[in-house]
């Protein structure tokens, strides 16, 4: 099983968005470890694009504090 593994954010939504289109159709588990926002440019855009995700039944996202 492949797992994709996301840490750092950083509310960072291109650098988000780079490394779902890179690894787009390559796993099939998620798992994000933390830090999601904090100092970056786009905390409520990574926010909803992790809670949009989370809602589709292919990525099972689960964020560990």
């Amino acid at each position: 099983m492949r797992i994709l593994v996301l840490s750092d954010l950083h509310a960072n939504v291109t650098a988000l968005d780079a490394v779902l289109e890179a690894a787009h159709g390559r796993w099939e588990q998620s798992v994000c470890l933390g830090d999601v926002v904090g100092y970056g440019p786009d905390p409520n855009e990574v926010t909803a694009k992790l809670r949009n995700w989370v809602r589709k039944p292919s990525a099972a996202i689960t964020t560990k504090r």
